[in-house]
């Protein structure tokens, strides 16, 4: 009777962190968003039931602000993530209290309603989220589901060109799987964004997100690519 063996564990693992290199050297910078939504973190499952709070700021370089027409320096100032678990459910809230960017270069037009660059620094708040996570069997084990949807709310003002005073749902279904240290995980699913086009106003998207972790305590490094297709 013939046999059939599947790759080894060390194979599979070199494939996939080849296929995440792989995306990185493809991927080239948007021209929608800010920047897409940000990974779920699987750690949240890895404890028992708790709350969880992160502050932090952020500096990014050659950030698109479409809206507006311009590339340059952003920075976010207070940004915040607080997540509850309760068994399977992690509810998430989200988002930066303050955003600050430095037009250095204009690629377009800016929308109409929209302050052109006039070298002034643009100030605005940042956008909030909501989210639920809902785990799919238990998390204790090396491969896991889950199903993640939430929505960006409009905290933002047209006029400063930063981002869209406009409502956006997403929904994703999201896997992992463990092979200590080394933690694999990806997530596809659909965004449906509000526009500031009157005759396009609403623009569906694929999401697509692939991270790389690696934990050895108390190190742990993480690699993560997320992305829209239009």
């Amino acid at each position: 009777m013939n046999t059939f063996a599947g790759p080894s564990r060390p194979v599979v693992r070199k494939a996939l962190i080849e296929a995440v290199f792989l995306l990185l050297a493809t991927a080239y910078p948007t021209a929608g968003q800010l920047r897409p939504y940000d990974p779920f973190d699987w750690s949240v499952f890895d404890a028992d039931d708790r709350v969880d709070v992160e502050f932090g700021s952020a500096i990014l370089w050659n950030q698109r602000a479409s809206l507006a027409g311009t590339e340059g320096l952003l920075v976010e100032a207070g940004t915040i993530e607080a997540v509850m678990r309760t068994a399977n459910v992690a509810l998430e809230v989200s988002g930066t209290i303050r955003r600050f960017f430095a037009d250095h270069e204009s690629f377009a037009e800016p929308l109409s309603d929209t302050r052109p660059p006039n070298g002034d620094h643009r100030a605005d708040f940042g956008d909030f989220r909501v989210a639920t996570t809902i785990g799919l069997g238990s998390p204790d084990r090396p491969t896991a589901a889950a199903l993640r949807f939430g929505t960006r709310l409009p905290t933002t003002d047209n006029r400063i060109g930063l981002e869209r005073d406009r409502i956006d749902f997403f929904a994703l279904l999201l896997g992992r799987t463990d092979q200590a240290p080394l933690r694999t995980t990806a997530a596809f699913g659909v965004g449906v964004h509000g526009t500031r086009s009157s005759d396009f106003e609403q623009s569906d998207v694929l999401i697509y997100q692939v991270g790389l972790e690696w934990t050895r305590d108390p190190v742990r490094l993480y690699l993560d690519l997320v992305g829209h297709a239009d």
